[in-house]
């Protein structure tokens, strides 16, 4: 599709288009910002990548980003129809954001920013894992907790583990990506994680022995997986204990607390149970770090059906973000207070909790969330009373749908003038007094005018009614289009992306590129 297609598309469009934004790095350290558009059409969401975008040394920078985002738009000369802007959670796109405001004429992106919800779910799970994670020191790496441990010096001594002598030859290669994550933004993210894990060690902190345990399950695990994939000798000999122990599914290899049976006839196994550097069974959990991955496993499993959820493809799923976040709450809760559990899995949980809170609270400074969740007819207001969110949070969010109704969606009213009457036509028409023929325009007003919400503030009118089970919200807004005055407004804020996977994707496939 060139560009000069995707242009007419775009300027003949009367909606509001949204974009997802992400910035990788190439295995080469070259940086590309990579933008996809999207829009409501025919009830579906369309996505189409607008470009990849060469970054120089200033890549990083929130007003460089700016000017290159705006200059993208412009040549597309979708300047004016921006809505939502879908990114990660680094400074820079804040800035970013922020200066764009100053580039493109009527811009609100600093009120319309939306965090990708992807990332947010993926920092919860660094913060589970990463402190209980042990790798081997480098200059750049972080350090949760004080690893001056012989336990876990044993781990991490690779010594002369022998691989296979055809492991070069038959080993599953890695994947062969051309992208990196951005660099910057995983030392943020490891910073963050640094902080809070400080913050709660220093209100409630483990006992030695306890964060021992974790980090030697976690070390164990991700070492082992390790092995398994660089050598041949072992990842047939998994696959055959796998077989003995009757685990033959696919997902086998994900899932460590279902492959444990497996585990268990691997480390007996004489060649891999034999002592000295190279010996396998250095990775064999104990009893207690297997409790440990086993409490850890329901709440990382909650974290990746919602990290699916809303990574799923050409689906309005903005409205779903903070019902999912107080779901996601109400799980750590729980496993916080929970004293049957070990400490250092509550541990796990209060940082998460923290770091899920913290972007919590971002949700109000974008209007993109509460306008979502209201203008969707199966949760309207319903949802935040039910929940006891204050009222005046509520009122507020009223309001802020009222300025948006009022400042883009309104009609503007165009008065009828009134024909020239006579004198005699007015004496005549006093004459008949009981009979009404001021204006032949309105005669059939009622007929056209069935079934369509004829109210001065649609808003209120839609607030009062009922909250109806939809499905699929873009549909029903569409089939609403000629009826309702509210159906452009409420497909442009449904249709705003959750997340900015789709920018991932297109790093990862390719597809659509203008």
């Amino acid at each position: 599709m060139s560009r000069k297609h995707v242009t007419k598309l775009y300027l003949s469009f009367d909606g509001k288009i949204h974009l997802c934004i992400d910035g990788w790095t190439s295995l080469n350290v070259i940086s590309f910002l990579g933008i996809t558009a999207h829009r409501v059409v025919d009830g579906k969401l369309e996505r189409i990548i607008l470009d990849f975008i060469k970054c120089l040394s200033k890549g990083h920078e929130g007003k460089y980003l700016a000017q290159q985002l705006a200059k993208c738009l412009q040549d597309y000369g979708i300047d004016g129809k921006i809505l939502g802007i879908t990114a990660d959670n680094a400074s820079s796109n804040t800035a970013m954001c922020e200066e764009l405001e100053q580039l493109i004429t009527g811009a609100n992106s600093l009120q319309t920013k939306i965090n990708c919800a992807a990332h947010v779910w993926n920092l919860v799970v660094k913060a589970i894992i990463l402190p209980f994670a042990h790798t081997k020191k480098t200059e750049t790496s972080i350090t949760f907790f004080d690893d001056d441990d012989k336990a876990l010096t044993s781990i991490l001594d690779d010594g002369d583990l022998e691989l296979n002598a055809h492991a070069t030859d038959n080993t599953v290669e890695d994947s062969e990506t051309e992208y990196e994550l951005d660099p910057d933004r995983e030392a943020f993210d490891l910073k963050m994680i640094e902080d809070i894990t400080a913050e709660i060690e220093a209100e409630d902190s483990l006992m030695h022995q306890e964060k021992q345990v974790a980090e030697c399950a976690v070390t164990k695990l991700i070492e082992l997986a390790k092995c398994t994939f660089h050598s041949l000798t072992i990842h047939e000999d998994l696959a055959t204990c796998c077989v003995k122990a009757k685990l033959t599914s696919a997902d086998a290899i994900t899932c460590a607390l279902w492959l444990r049976p497996a585990l268990k006839r691997l480390f007996a196994m004489p060649k891999h149970d034999k002592a000295g550097a190279n010996e396998l069974r250095r990775f064999k959990l104990s009893a207690e770090e297997w409790v440990i991955l086993t409490q850890l496993h329901p709440i990382l499993k909650a974290f990746l059906h919602s990290t699916e959820r809303v990574s799923k493809a050409n689906t309005p799923l903005l409205h779903e973000v903070i019902p999912l976040i107080d779901v996601l709450t109400g799980r750590l809760e729980k496993v916080i207070d929970d004293p049957s559990l070990h400490k250092a899995v509550r541990h796990a949980a209060a940082r998460s909790l923290h770091i899920l809170n913290k972007y919590y609270l971002k949700t109000d400074e974008s209007i993109m969330y509460r306008c979502a969740m209201i203008l969707h007819p199966s949760y309207k207001l319903n949802y935040f009373r039910s929940h006891q969110w204050p009222a005046t949070w509520i009122d507020t969010s009223i309001e802020i749908l009222r300025e948006q109704w009022e400042a883009h969606y309104k009609p503007i009213d165009t008065p009828v003038p009134s024909p020239m009457r006579s004198s005699s036509m007015v004496q005549s028409s006093a004459s008949l007094s009981t009979i009404n023929l001021s204006d032949d325009n309105d005669l059939f007003a009622e007929i056209d005018s069935f079934g369509m919400d004829t109210t001065d503030d649609p808003i209120s009118a839609y607030l009062k009614s009922s909250t109806e089970p939809v499905a699929d919200p873009l549909r029903y807004w569409t089939s609403k289009l000629n009826h309702s005055p509210l159906a452009c407004m409420v497909l442009d804020f449904l249709s705003a992306p959750a997340s900015s996977v789709e920018v991932e994707r297109a790093f990862s496939h390719g597809g659509l590129t203008v």
